[in-house]
């Protein structure tokens, strides 16, 4: 918890209470987004993987469908809310608060690759491999604090791009070690979400061309945002044949009949 803190602290000391203000409602509400999608991933996927420990094929499979599935999800939230930020701060934290966009959009991005960095701990931690984590979490602590104290003298911009690289970067140490281990390499599960980011982008674009386009008031805007957003990832989804889109219809039409 310091450690995830660490950054907030710096700004508190070193820069003014506004930057950190910015900084922290920035980081706060995509944060809240994906925690919560990833503490079900977790609670879930860990047991799953345990049961499977040696059959690291199964593993494997299962681990590219918790992917597919968690990003087929995350990926429009956090892109939407990417293209609806300006929008967003205006109507709910009010225009006084409009310098935390770009933190906003930052976190947004940072928090694209999440899934992949939480299935690919805990799929390490499901086979035995806890000690190798732990030496991981050692790495890219240290590389974080590295880049921290370059960046902390910068700016707080630069303090929270230092972020979204560290982030990047440790997506791609923890899938790069486990690809060995289950033979699913980083480059293999940036292939398995592409068709979603691609499709979450082109929705977010969509949104943002809109925003600048027409003017209404910013309620009535963050409405049309969102549900343009939401329809052009449910018409492309059906359009490009999501298997995982299937797969979810089928385990939520039981549900949905038996209410």
């Amino acid at each position: 918890t310091l450690f995830n803190e660490i950054r907030s602290i710096i700004i508190s000391t070193k820069y003014s209470n506004v930057d950190l203000a910015m900084y922290d409602n920035g980081r706060k509400y995509p944060n809240l987004i994906v925690t919560n999608i990833n503490t079900s991933i977790s609670s879930v996927m860990f047991p799953v993987m345990s049961r499977k420990q040696d059959n690291k094929s199964s593993i494997k499979e299962t681990m590219k469908k918790s992917i597919k599935v968690s990003t087929f999800i995350l990926a429009p939230m956090l892109l939407g809310f990417f293209a609806c930020a300006p929008r967003f701060v205006e109507v709910v934290l009010t225009s006084k608060w409009i310098p935390c966009v770009p933190y906003l959009r930052m976190t947004c991005i940072m928090c694209l690759f999440y899934p992949i960095h939480t299935i690919n701990i805990q799929a390490l931690n499901a086979v035995g491999e806890s000690g190798k984590t732990l030496k991981l979490e050692i790495i890219k602590k240290t590389i974080n604090i590295i880049v921290l104290l370059i960046t902390m003298f910068l700016g707080v911009l630069w303090i929270a791009i230092g972020a979204l690289i560290i982030s990047l970067l440790s997506t791609y140490i923890n899938s790069a070690y486990s690809g060995k281990v289950f033979d699913y390499s980083f480059l293999s599960q940036i292939r398995d979400i592409v068709p979603f980011l691609a499709l979450s982008s082109l929705m977010a674009s969509v949104v943002i061309l809109f925003d600048q386009s027409i003017h209404l008031n910013g309620v009535m805007m963050l409405g049309l945002e969102i549900l343009i957003g939401i329809f052009i990832y449910l018409v492309g989804s059906k359009l490009m044949r999501f298997d995982v889109m299937r797969l979810l219809m089928d385990k939520v039409k039981p549900i949905v009949s038996k209410k």
